[in-house]
């Protein structure tokens, strides 16, 4: 479809442009983030890959299968816009669109991307729950991930309220629903909450390797559910840029032992670092693309959205 393939590369343009800005203009802090790191490079990174790679498949499962190769490039390539201003809008839509396949409709991938938000608060609330490590925080952070898991996991996994939430979101978008082009089984549901959490405790792990660069070593577990907790609160401020300042506060919060400026220091070489990956790994995505065009252009007829990773 050439209105679709349009679309993807002028969507993909817009990103790589932002992409670029945005890692020159915060180069000095992804040179601290790197030298905060030092050694533990060689974990932190290959984490920081598999975790995103994960990510991607989580939202690539909720699509119809004809749509999946499409949908993990999507996110990959639109994973950079969320660090600008609003930026989760221009993600969301970046996201959408690029993973719209000519035998879906925009309505269900769109719908597909509530579904997958929900799916990200309850694998995020479930790691949260690490910070159970600790009983002097039982009745605070556990009580409220345990009753946020309970809430998103009665509206993911119950059939019934899960028709209501699809079709809420299909009427909050105004949007009409073809019965059955969102392809999202309850298998499928659980099959991306469980890849979701993969990249939260791989986020929760380099988060805890940085810290241990400066710090006496933690207890892992607890940590790993800190950051997943602040993960969390950040992601439900939607507009603000990977929850600058919301996330923050809350690893002040559970993380009381360590000082509130060196706390926000590693939490800032954290988000530099994953910026870098997450270019990385978009750049590298854009490029399959590119390639797989002109593979088919050779080929001759073949269409450039139905390639295959």
């Amino acid at each position: 479809m050439r209105s679709a393939s349009r679309w993807w590369r002028s969507l993909t343009l817009v990103l790589l442009v932002v992409l670029v800005w945005l890692v020159a203009t915060n180069w000095r802090s992804v040179v601290e983030a790197l030298v905060l790191a030092g050694t533990s490079l060689l974990v932190v990174v290959p984490l920081g890959m598999v975790g995103l790679l994960t990510g991607a498949a989580s939202w690539a499962v909720l699509q119809p299968p004809e749509s999946r190769p499409r949908a993990f490039r999507a996110f990959l390539v639109a994973q950079p816009a969320k660090y600008l201003p609003a930026g989760g809008l221009v993600q969301a839509a970046g996201q959408v669109t690029m993973s719209t396949h000519r035998a879906t409709s925009a309505g269900a991938t769109s719908v597909a991307f509530g579904v997958h938000a929900l799916v990200q608060v309850a694998a995020g609330a479930s790691v949260a729950l690490f910070v159970g490590v600790r009983s002097d925080v039982w009745s605070t952070a556990v009580f409220a991930g345990g009753a946020l898991v309970g809430v998103t996991f009665l509206v993911l996994f119950n059939d019934p309220l899960y028709g209501r939430l699809v079709g809420g979101l299909g009427r909050f978008e105004r949007l009409r629903i073809e019965p059955g082009a969102l392809a999202a089984p309850t298998s499928a549901r659980y099959l991306s909450w469980g890849l979701t959490t993969i990249p939260l405790v791989a986020s929760g792990g380099i988060f805890y390797i940085m810290l241990g660069g400066a710090f006496a070593a933690r207890d892992v577990a607890y940590t790993v559910g800190a950051f997943a907790a602040a993960w969390v609160v950040g992601f439900l401020f939607f507009v603000i840029p990977v929850g600058l300042g919301i996330r923050e506060s809350v690893l002040v919060l559970l993380l009381a032992d360590i000082p509130a400026t060196e706390l926000v220091a590693v939490s800032a070489a954290h988000r530099a670092l994953m910026l870098a990956i997450e270019a990385i790994i978009a750049v590298v995505a854009h490029l399959y693309q590119r390639e797989q065009k002109e593979k088919g252009s050779l080929r001759g007829g073949s269409r450039p959205e139905d390639s295959g990773l």
